[in-house]
């Protein structure tokens, strides 16, 4: 399915891949390559060459590196 909604909520084993208009921006194809140098999170599969990522599964709390604390969260949000 197409989406243009940058806030949708993907699935566990949802293949992401980009129009075919902004795969020849030579902005984008500098961002892929850097990002071929970091590491790629455990629950996504991603092909850089095509463009396209697999949700593998859903993030878990140990999948995050940062600290984040929850609770501030939630307190934001139920205001």
């Amino acid at each position: 399915r197409k989406v243009n909604i940058p806030s949708y909520l993907v699935r566990p084993q949802d293949v992401i891949e980009l129009r075919p208009k902004p795969k020849g921006a030579e902005g984008l194809r500098q961002n892929i390559k850097l990002s071929a140098e970091r590491a790629r999170p455990a629950w996504l599969e991603a092909s850089l060459e095509k463009f396209t990522a697999k949700v593998e599964r859903l993030p878990e709390r140990e999948d995050i590196s940062l600290p984040i604390q929850e609770q501030l969260i939630v307190e934001l949000y139920s205001k």
